[in-house]
């Protein structure tokens, strides 16, 4: 009897020193360390994924809005909303998005606006209760006025006149501008029988010489344009004057490459020819 108690004892023992062992044992804490570890960082690598979507969907998107809009800008009619409207849904393709709103207007201005906004669906974030991303998107196609074009700019600013319009001329550019830079005493002159019909006639000169003629739409003091050619038109290899102060009365005459100094006169339908160069 006293043998078998004794047994039992060594053995309850025993499996108390196991118990113990188990306890005390470190060797499987790194897996369970790098288990908890990696779920913040797939949570990371996860809303990036859905972040990269959405900004992906945004683009899309602005694309959209952006065709819709100067299509409607382009018809400019009363029904502009609806051609925007069509151009926004065949040009919406993206995948994963939900629309929830879009609107075509105009606003005081005149300019076209066009809005949508909507949702991408998330995966990885709805781990963290965040089901969907917001998108939205907004253009404005702005309307400009129409500017008229400057056909002739005269460059001088000390031609005593910049223009000279004698008898017989007539120059007839209903929707262009003319420009003279000219600030001389007189900056333009303007003789009997003329006709100068333009759209605007700018003189940077507050003084003129008006002795009759046709010269509607003269605005003076005027704020011309700048030299649009400027530094981009070749120029002749040399400065020496080629031809000074030329006069032409009739005829023909033909004008060949050089530097032309002074002034150049045409007079009484003169049949110009320009020869190729500079």
């Amino acid at each position: 009897m006293l043998l078998s108690r004794l047994t039992d004892f060594a053995g309850l023992r025993g499996a108390l020193r196991h118990v113990e062992r188990f306890r005390q044992d470190r060797s499987g804490n790194m897996a369970i360390i790098a288990a908890l570890g990696a779920i913040p960082m797939i949570l990371a690598v996860g809303f990036a994924v859905d972040y990269s979507r959405a900004s992906s969907a945004k683009a899309d998107l602005q694309e959209a809005v952006d065709a819709a809009v100067l299509a409607g800008a382009r018809d400019a009619t009363a029904a502009w909303t609806t051609v925007a409207t069509n151009m926004f849904n065949a040009s919406l393709r993206t995948k994963d998005f939900t629309l929830a709103t879009k609107s075509f207007t105009q606003d005081a201005s005149g300019n076209y606006v066009g809005t949508a906004s909507g949702s991408v669906k998330t995966t990885f974030s709805g781990l963290m209760a965040v089901t969907s991303l917001p998108v939205n998107a907004t253009a404005t196609a702005v309307i400009k006025a129409a500017t008229d074009k400057v056909c002739i700019l005269l460059l001088s600013t000390s031609a005593t006149p910049g223009l000279l319009l004698n008898g017989g001329a007539n120059i007839s550019a209903p929707n262009c501008q003319v420009h003279v830079k000219s600030t001389a005493n007189p900056a333009v002159t303007f003789n009997a029988s003329t006709t100068l019909s333009t759209k605007k006639t700018c003189i940077a000169g507050a003084n003129i010489i008006d002795n009759g003629g046709t010269h509607p739409n003269v605005s003076k003091s005027c704020a011309t344009v700048s030299d649009p050619f400027a530094g981009t038109l070749p120029t002749p290899s040399s400065s020496t004057c080629t031809y000074s102060n030329v006069n032409v009365n009739g005829g023909a005459y033909t004008a060949y490459p050089g530097v032309y100094c002074g002034w150049t006169n045409l007079n009484n339908n003169v049949a110009l020819t320009l020869q190729p160069g500079v």
